[in-house]
């Protein structure tokens, strides 16, 4: 407002400038020419110096911005108007001094680094009001959340598509602790989420004139999508004549669907298992093959299977196959003679049994029936691993009977037990061994009576036939 408080009326225009201060918008100037920051007003000759007429006001309306200092200073200044003490550097206003207060909106927004697919999770959304008002409309907070990610929920906010949309009431304090609002958003990975997911959230209004147009954003939040992988245990049990079990990853899955090797997964099997005799192997399509009279048992077959593509880092799962090989437990005989060591009675022949495990399973207390044995054979071992073998021996004397039949006929067995079932008995061997028969006859022949003899006299004789033979 300029004033004439002088005697007469002024006889020059008068100008008025103001400096509006930076950070103030200048919206309107009714009267005046706006250029920059500067506001430039006339007032016409001859403003009367008598009241209520002498005075002349300008309206300059102004709109702080975020950029505004916390407190503003302004002077205005009028030159001319024929006023002598007004001239070069003008009248000057005192300096009317404003608090500028305004909301200030900050948005942060936090999730997990890493993510497994089908495992919930939260992106937490914060608006703070760093200013010196409170908010004076309300803000509206937009989170665009990633495609492969389902909103499972979003409390107090509303959702659309992908869209999550939450406001934020008018009035939010800018006093702590009162000054946040926050949203949490529930969301899901699918498999058909991206491996790596960035996500951000945007506030607008509030009152903030930072947060008009595009508004706040958030830095953005990027999660690592990890697939899931369930590696199960598995157990097959193979009969003694061996054979293939089904694939190991025929229960595996990854991102709960059926796991394929080639397709979704790798798989390397981990350290064979060794049994005693045989052999068990897993193929490259997960299948186990065990050889036919494996040694029996429970056997673990390690594996790992891995997400292809392949992830970084990787994801994988392990698992075990028990492979159960049932017992067959088996014995062989074989058995030999050697050559009698003469053809009498009391001669005797040499047997010797080679026993043989043929089964997949251990045997002990090793024994060999024989029914012309008046002695048990003897046995350097009496327990056989799968495959070993042991060699037994004994000796036989030759009887009467046997020199009239000319052959020993001799039939064996073995038996020996396995760990958890009945003994088991070979099928017999037999050996024939042919005894040598000798026919003789001895002539003894002795005079029994006394001579001396005359011509005449009887003589008495013996003779005495003898088997001197063997039959």
């Amino acid at each position: 407002t300029v004033t004439n408080n002088g005697t007469a009326p002024t006889t020059a225009i008068a100008t008025v400038t103001d400096a509006v201060p930076a950070g103030l918008t200048i919206n309107s100037a009714t009267g005046c020419s706006i250029s920059g920051q500067t506001v430039t007003c006339s007032v016409p000759a001859n403003l009367s110096n008598v009241a209520p007429g002498n005075t002349r006001s300008f309206t300059i309306n102004v709109t702080p911005t975020a950029s505004a200092a916390s407190s503003v200073s302004n002077t205005a200044v009028v030159t001319g108007g024929g006023d002598p003490d007004c001239v070069g550097t003008g009248c000057t206003t005192p300096p009317v001094v404003t608090t500028v207060t305004a909301p200030n909106l900050v948005i942060a927004k936090s999730g997990p680094a890493t993510a497994v697919v089908g495992t919930a999770y939260n992106y937490v959304v914060t608006v703070t009001n760093n200013g010196t008002a409170p908010t004076t409309a309300i803000a509206t907070v937009t989170d665009a959340v990633p495609a492969g990610l389902t909103i499972n929920s979003a409390t107090g906010c509303s959702i659309s598509g992908q869209t999550v949309t939450c406001p934020v009431a008018a009035g939010l304090s800018n006093v702590a602790p009162g000054n946040t609002a926050s949203f949490t958003i529930n969301v899901t990975p699918t498999a058909s989420a991206a491996a790596s997911v960035s996500n951000t959230a945007v506030v607008t209004g509030g009152g903030d004139p930072d947060c008009v147009g595009t508004g706040c954003t958030t830095p953005p939040v990027v999660t690592t999508v990890r697939p899931t992988i369930d590696a199960v245990d598995d157990s097959y049990t193979v009969p003694a004549a061996g054979g293939t079990t089904a694939s190991v990853i025929a229960n595996d899955t990854t991102n709960n669907v059926a796991a394929v090797i080639g397709t979704n997964v790798t798989l390397t099997p981990g350290v064979a298992p060794v049994p005693a005799i045989g052999s068990i192997t897993m193929a490259a399509n997960g299948t186990i093959t065990v050889a036919a009279n494996t040694a029996a048992g429970s056997y673990s077959y390690p594996y790992q299977i891995c997400t292809s593509p392949a992830t970084v880092p990787v994801t994988c799962d392990s698992a075990v196959a028990t492979v159960v090989i049932a017992a067959a437990p088996a014995l062989t005989i074989d058995k030999s003679a050697g050559a009698p060591s003469g053809g009498t009675v009391g001669s005797t022949i040499a047997y010797s049994f080679l026993v043989t495990n043929t089964g997949n399973t251990p045997l002990t207390g090793i024994v060999i029936n024989d029914p012309l044995l008046t002695v048990a054979a003897a046995c350097p071992v009496t327990a056989l691993a799968p495959g070993a073998s042991t060699t037994c021996t004994a000796s036989y004397a030759i009887t009467q009977a046997n020199i009239d039949a000319g052959v020993v006929n001799n039939s064996a067995t073995a038996t020996g037990t396995p760990p958890s079932a009945p003994a088991v008995t070979s099928p017999p061997d037999t050996t024939t061994t042919p005894i040598t028969q000798s026919s003789a006859l001895t002539v003894a022949k002795s005079v029994t009576s006394t001579g001396p003899y005359a011509l005449g006299s009887t003589i008495s004789y013996s003779v005495v036939a003898t088997n001197s033979g063997t039959v």
